[in-house]
Order: C-alpha cells, then structure tokens, then sequence
C-alpha cells in the first residue's frame, strides 16, 4: 500500500466534504496533483508529497510532508471588486488550515494525524492573482507487524 497514495485520497475526500472549504472553493475544483490545463479559479491543487519511515515497533508508517497548492484572484460582483485577492485567499487557505490542522484522517487499515507546518502566499505573474502554498506534516501509521 502506498500511504501518500492514501494520504492524498484523505485528505480530497475530506476537504471536499467541508462546507466552510466548499463555500469558497466548489469540490469539482479541489484537486489531486493533476489539474486541468485550464481550471476554473478558484481552486486548489494537491502538490508533491515528501516521505520517510515513522515506524513504531508494532506498526509501519511515514512521515509525510504534503503542500497544497491555492490560486485565487480578486471576487467580483456586477464588474466591482467585493473582495481583495489577500483577502480571498487568505479565508480560503484558513478554512483548509482549520480543516486538516490536527485532524486524523482514517482510510484501509491506517490513519494518519495531520499538523499545519506553515503557509505562503505568492504573486503568480499577475498581482490580480495570487498562490497560496500550505505545507502539513502528517505522521501516517498503518496494520500491525507480524
């Protein structure tokens, strides 16, 4: 079994189940690591994960560090801006951190407990827009050792 193949299922599945993450970002546009060449903005992407062992005497696991990638721009309404793209990003990516940080995500025969590690946002070529990165730690254990 591949735990990051687990981890990133998990974590989609309960991000898209989160009403205060769905408000802001419909679930058809929260990704794996492949995105449309073209997505609807806003939208989240999951990034590359990075893995080694975390294992306990009885049980195998990894340590995961997991970014999420956030592009947004500015909200309209009617041709007037009703939101800044700081703004807009930043209630995105808190509902995710609010979503994830803490969190213990179960899937076939293992969990996994997730920390918010830290967060960045970017200018991604137009000031318009921005790219918020959101980096997690998640200690994943599954089955007992024979």
């Amino acid at each position: 079994m591949d735990l990051t193949t687990e981890l990133r299922r998990a974590i989609l599945i309960s991000l898209k189940a989160d009403s205060a993450v769905t408000a802001l970002v419909p679930a058809t546009s929260i990704y794996g690591q492949s995105a449309p060449a073209t997505p609807p903005w806003p939208f989240i992407k999951a990034g590359t994960p990075i893995d080694g062992p975390q294992d306990a005497s009885c049980q195998r696991g990894e340590s995961i560090r997991w970014t999420l990638h956030v592009f947004a721009g500015s909200r309209k309404q009617g041709g007037a801006e009703v939101e800044t793209v700081e703004d807009h990003i930043g209630r995105i990516m808190a509902a995710i951190k609010k979503n994830l940080h803490r969190q213990t995500l179960t899937f076939t025969d293992g969990k996994a407990t997730l920390r918010y590690i830290n967060s960045q946002r970017l200018i991604d070529g137009d000031a318009s827009q921005l790219h918020g990165i959101i980096e997690f730690r998640a200690k994943v254990m599954t089955g007992w050792a024979a």
